[in-house]
């Protein structure tokens, strides 16, 4: 009897064994896809180590899911970031980088550039025509700055652009060139249409970003007092 009892401990065991060796990576997939939400979703799916047919066809279908889901929160955070008409950060993706250069001590010069008596644009040749001033606007802008430098519409006829490890004299530079390829370019079917521009640089001019803003904000509404079409 005492034989029997331990040969059937021994047969019970292998079958608990080996029902447990089956489905670790089955619970382990299971537990994954309940966190295709983590950035680190797909590395841990693929630590898994499936051994029989069933399990290596749900990993590969979880790997394909967390891929999809991953891209789509990607797109999403693109388009929450993102002005629609000139592919701009708006001031949600302009804040983001203002943090990182914050966080890591980036300095970096700020743009300030607005649309001279932009509503008369927009009244007298209607709104579709207003749209396509900005996006020629906002395309030359991005012509005269460096790859690195971050674009930015942050409302109507405002845009930011943030100049990461750039002097305040190469900030005067690019401002020129705006002003000057705006003044002498012309947008088919519009009237002359010019910009002001103010320029601040963080930490030269202040030792708080948000105050450093204001001051770019500032020196473009001087820009504006002062005439228009000028940078300040």
């Amino acid at each position: 009897i005492l034989g029997m009892l331990f040969f059937y401990a021994i047969v019970f065991f292998v079958i608990w064994r080996f029902s447990y060796v089956i489905a670790q990576p089955l619970s382990d997939l299971a537990d994954s896809a309940s966190q295709l939400n983590q950035p680190d979703a797909e590395k841990n799916i693929r630590k898994i180590r499936p051994w029989y047919f069933e399990v290596a066809q749900f990993q590969k279908a979880l790997l394909f899911s967390a891929n999809h889901f991953q891209q789509t929160v990607d797109e999403l955070n693109a388009i929450v970031k993102t002005d629609p008409l000139t592919g701009f950060y708006n001031r949600r993706g302009m804040q983001m980088y203002v943090d990182t250069f914050e966080k890591q001590q980036t300095n970096f010069a700020i743009l300030a550039i607005n649309i001279d008596h932009f509503k008369t644009v927009n009244d007298q040749y209607g709104h579709a025509e207003g749209d396509r001033v900005l996006q020629h606007i906002a395309w030359q802008i991005q012509e005269q700055c460096r790859d690195q430098d971050i674009c930015c519409r942050i409302g109507g006829e405002e845009f930011i652009v943030l100049l990461p490890n750039a002097s305040y004299s190469l900030a005067q530079k690019v401002a020129s060139r705006i002003l000057q390829n705006r003044t002498q370019d012309k947008i088919e079917g519009i009237a002359q249409v010019t910009v002001s521009i103010g320029i601040a640089h963080w930490p030269t001019h202040h030792q708080n970003i948000d105050q450093t803003l204001q001051l770019a904000d500032q020196h473009l509404y001087q820009a504006k007092a002062d005439g228009r079409n000028c940078i300040r």
